[in-house]
């Protein structure tokens, strides 16, 4: 049983690996993907988009998206705290404020580095705090919303995908927190997991029942995830401490543009929560497709790619 996920050996083929990096902020030691716009004339009008997963994930979800974000906007995106290569995550890096918190942080650091990464890297430097687009898939789209709401001064506008932004458990919630806290205590409940996890089918059915169908390629990287005890133990600490009701009182009072996007056959997250959080976000924009899963950025990135362009560019 490998403890963490190593670099050189399981990163060997990562995806996009030629733009990682590894940034160290606090205790956090961050991996981090950079891709910017090969042409100048590009660059000198490009954004700063950030890319932020959800629960379970990692980069890897972006592999077909971001490169083709990266042809108009300078690209970040990172391992959140605790998954895949990003190490150091605490308890308090694993609830949606703390997260928001950690990614402030970062931000403020490579707003102060001077090598940007990537083959198609420009001479630009990070001199001072910017307004960047902040894109989360998932819960990934919770800790956008709430960097927006902690620090509106880095946020130029938000897009959720498919966002988890408030409970739709229905009275079965109630008992999900605590029981997910139960188990994240215990060491046995993540070898428990990890057998589950591991057994014939398990991550095939996971991801069948999130409505999407997604290349071989990402099947194995699912998998990959799924059997690494260090990075399961983060993803049920996460889902202990994730609490969307305080957050969904505060939506009504987030400033800024915000674009959500939901899918018609997710099976993970109903179109439902997208709808519903439109309502609570004053001038949002709602962007209802008749077609793909809770993944369907992987499914479809050049049309998910062409929505995330018109939402940046104010299309």
């Amino acid at each position: 049983m490998n403890e963490t996920l190593s670099w050189n050996r399981d990163g060997a083929h990562w995806p996009l690996r030629e733009y990682s990096r590894f940034i160290t902020q606090g205790h956090l030691q961050w991996h981090v993907q950079r891709l910017a716009p090969a042409h100048s004339a590009t660059r000198s009008s490009a954004h700063r988009v950030w890319l932020l997963h959800g629960t379970g994930a990692s980069t890897h979800t972006w592999r077909d998206l971001a490169p083709i974000l990266a042809q108009h906007h300078e690209v970040i995106s990172v391992d959140l705290p605790g998954h895949a290569f990003t190490r150091g995550a605490v308890d308090a890096d694993l609830t949606l404020p703390g997260m928001a918190r950690a990614l402030i942080e970062l931000h403020t650091a490579l707003d102060h580095l001077r090598d940007p990464v990537g083959a198609q890297s420009s001479s630009q430097a990070y001199g001072t705090m910017q307004a960047d687009t902040w894109i989360g898939h998932s819960a990934g789209a919770a800790v956008a919303l709430k960097v927006m709401q902690l620090q509106p001064s880095i946020v130029h506008d938000a897009v959720s995908l498919n966002g988890a932004l408030l409970p739709w458990g229905g009275h079965a919630a109630s008992f999900f927190m605590p029981m997910a806290r139960a188990l994240a205590t215990h060491p046995w409940s993540t070898r428990f997991f990890l057998w589950n996890a591991r057994r014939p089918g398990t991550v095939e059915a996971l991801l069948q029942d999130t409505g999407s169908v997604i290349d071989e390629r990402g099947h194995r990287l699912y998998e990959m995830l799924a059997h690494n005890e260090t990075h399961l133990r983060a993803v049920l600490r996460m889902m202990a401490n994730w609490e969307l009701e305080p957050f969904a009182r505060e939506l009504p009072q987030l400033h800024g543009r915000v674009t959500l996007i939901s899918s018609a056959q997710d099976g993970t997250v109903p179109p439902s929560v997208s709808a519903r959080a439109s309502k609570l976000i004053r001038g949002s924009r709602l962007i209802a497709l008749p077609r793909w899963g809770h993944l369907g950025h992987e499914e479809a990135p050049a049309e998910w790619a062409s929505l995330i362009l018109q939402a940046v560019e104010g299309g």
